[in-house]
């Protein structure tokens, strides 16, 4: 069979002479933004929340932004959004948060850097949990991490049951 066919996908060209032809793969997916995975289940007892209520997910990505709230809310969580550093700046200048996720690949400036910030300026947020996000291989930041405010890492997209450990590590 070929990979079209083993992936239920339609391919379709569209052609004009002196200007160009366009290629289009269409290839149906399920996303599932609603309730997490079975597998993706914290530890039955609240301890992990460690009286956290109020979050503030900083992430450029819309996509991962919605991922990271609808799971975070699911477990009645109150959850801020900043997409980038300035905002998140501005936003932990403003209130206190319970914890802080940080995607650590922002257009404006690093997520260790941020976290640094947030912990040395912000007059709200110096003891405040902060939690790395990436998309990358994370055994390549620990260096990095070992080095920052940060307390931990974790992979894109954020997984309930990970952050659950993390803070029962924390």
């Amino acid at each position: 069979k070929s990979a079209t066919d083993i992936l239920q996908a339609t391919l379709s060209v569209k052609s004009e002479k002196n200007v160009g032809s366009t290629f289009t793969c269409k290839i149906p997916v399920e996303v599932n933004l609603g309730a997490q995975d079975k597998k993706d289940q914290p530890p039955n007892n609240a301890t992990w929340k460690k009286n956290i209520t109020n979050i503030l997910v900083i992430d450029d990505n819309p996509l991962c932004q919605k991922i990271a709230m609808e799971a975070l809310i699911e477990e009645n969580f109150t959850v801020h959004i900043a997409s980038d550093g300035q905002e998140a700046l501005a936003l932990t200048n403003q209130q206190a948060f319970d914890l802080i996720l940080v995607d650590i690949g922002l257009p404006d400036i690093d997520g260790f850097t941020l976290s640094n910030s947030i912990q040395h300026q912000s007059t709200h947020n110096q003891g405040t949990i902060l939690i790395a996000l990436t998309a990358h291989n994370p055994k390549s930041l620990h260096e990095e991490l070992a080095g920052s405010s940060l307390h931990d890492l974790l992979t894109k997209p954020l997984s309930i049951t990970d952050l659950a450990n993390t803070l029962l590590k924390i």
